[in-house]
């Protein structure tokens, strides 16, 4: 069985890709962000999958526990370990790759389509996004898809960024917003309908989550990422 190493906030983050990750075999370890022996060594683990985040890449000077997930992303990639990057993750493996993070011209949040140039890798949507950050394409990595905010999803090696939210059912969206709410309502969203429209798209965003993380598993095995 693979063990994959899941850094995250919280510990059901994995939501729809853990799902799938079952089905796949992939038996989840879930090490949570804190300060105290984080994150843990890379011993044993055949993948690695970076969720998002309430932090930006961009407080690593002043975050130590960043910039030490930053290093464990870089040399599971140096290993050869395929890393799966989502939102805060995508930019953790892009900071690893030596590209930069920037602030967003504009926040993203709610459902939204990626813009891919790949759909068998990345179906175009429905996503659900909520991210202030964006990236450049590291060097030599490959772009997936691109919308009007920013990259959403590329390749760097046996690595694979995503800045949407795969994993999210409407639980954790729910949650999100109980605890961000104040996100949508400077963009001038209302909460309710992003819940509602969540509904609506939930079965579609689990098919599309299923299928992104088949694909990966397929080229993780074949050395492909």
């Amino acid at each position: 069985m693979t063990r994959a190493l899941v850094l995250a906030d919280e510990d059901d983050a994995a939501g729809f890709l853990g799902e799938r990750a079952a089905d796949h075999g992939v038996e989840l370890v879930v090490a949570r962000r804190d300060p105290a022996g984080y994150p843990p060594p890379l011993d044993g683990f055949g993948l690695v999958i970076s969720m998002g985040s309430v932090w930006s890449v961009n407080a690593a000077g002043s975050v130590p526990w960043i910039a030490r997930e930053i290093d464990l992303v870089r040399n599971a990639a140096a290993s050869g370990i395929p890393v799966l990057g989502v939102c805060f993750g995508s930019q953790i493996l892009a900071a690893a790759h030596g590209a930069a993070v920037r602030t967003a011209s504009r926040p993203e949040f709610g459902w939204i389509r990626a813009g891919t140039m790949d759909e068998d890798l990345i179906p175009d949507g429905p996503w659900f996004a909520w991210h202030h950050d964006v990236v450049d394409l590291p060097e030599g990595a490959q772009l997936l898809a691109r919308n009007t905010c920013g990259i959403q999803a590329y390749r760097a090696g046996r690595c694979l960024g995503i800045q949407f939210h795969p994993e999210v059912d409407v639980t954790i969206i729910e949650r999100w917003i109980r605890h961000l709410g104040h996100d949508l309502a400077a963009a001038g969203m209302d909460a309710d309908d992003v819940v509602a429209a969540s509904r609506d798209q939930v079965e579609s965003a689990r098919h599309n989550a299923h299928r992104l993380f088949d694909h990966f598993m397929h080229l993780a095995h074949a050395g492909e990422v």
